[in-house]
């Protein structure tokens, strides 16, 4: 129970924040940003910077374009 709370803290830091993995990893208790990348990857299927290289929009929103 509490690392999944753990984890779901992360995820919401991860998509909500631009705080470095290290950052996170101690925020959210991790010995460090190794030991948080391996409990994240088993818990969600892929590593915790899949989420910020992935593109955050609101649904609905429309692409920017330059």
């Amino acid at each position: 129970y509490v690392l999944r709370r753990r984890l779901d803290t992360s995820e919401r830091l991860l998509r909500e924040s631009h705080l470095p993995l290290s950052e996170i990893a101690a925020l959210t208790g991790f010995a460090n940003q190794s030991a948080f990348s391996r409990a994240f990857r088993r818990a969600f299927g892929h590593p915790p910077s899949r989420l910020r290289s992935a593109p955050s929009r609101s649904l609905g929103a429309p692409a920017l374009h330059d």
